[in-house]
């Protein structure tokens, strides 16, 4: 891959996703970071490999700015093909809006692994002690013992 097809594929998908002040800012930050490479001897081949596809970075750009915008809302086509925002609640026809971040259930389900993991090690440590309480006990009970039957 060269690198125009390199910074023509980003910029490609970058421009359905982003406004273009954004997408002009981030071509310019791969086209410096390719110069400064290569002015620190790398071939241009080896920097484009090094960077990966375009259309990964261009996804991973385009959810970061999702996630720094704050847009949480989820992309919701009527029977008409029309699609709207549950968290803005009108129509936008024709306007394409992409969630990236992490649905609730995916949430739902990190908390609940979580919550399991946890109750799960208070169980085995109150298991342990509770296994433990007797040799404890009466090993405290020995100790004591010694303490006051030694001092004598």
């Amino acid at each position: 891959m060269t690198r125009d097809s390199f910074m023509q594929q980003l910029e490609d998908k970058l421009k359905g996703e982003l406004d273009l002040t954004s997408v002009r800012e981030h071509v310019q930050y791969y086209n410096s970071y390719i110069d400064d490479e290569i002015n620190n001897g790398k071939s241009e081949v080896e920097v484009l490999e090094s960077l990966g596809d375009p259309w990964a970075i261009a996804k991973s750009i385009i959810q970061a700015q999702g996630i720094s915008n704050g847009f949480s809302g989820a992309t919701v086509v009527d029977e008409h093909g029309d699609e709207y925002t549950s968290n803005q609640g009108r129509r936008t026809s024709g306007i394409r809006f992409h969630n990236f971040g992490i649905s609730g259930w995916k949430i739902l389900f990190f908390c609940m692994a979580i919550f399991f993991v946890i109750v799960l090690a208070i169980v085995i440590f109150a298991r342990i002690v509770i296994a433990f309480a007797p040799v404890i006990i009466i090993g405290i009970i020995i100790l004591l013992a010694l303490r006051y039957f030694g001092n004598r």
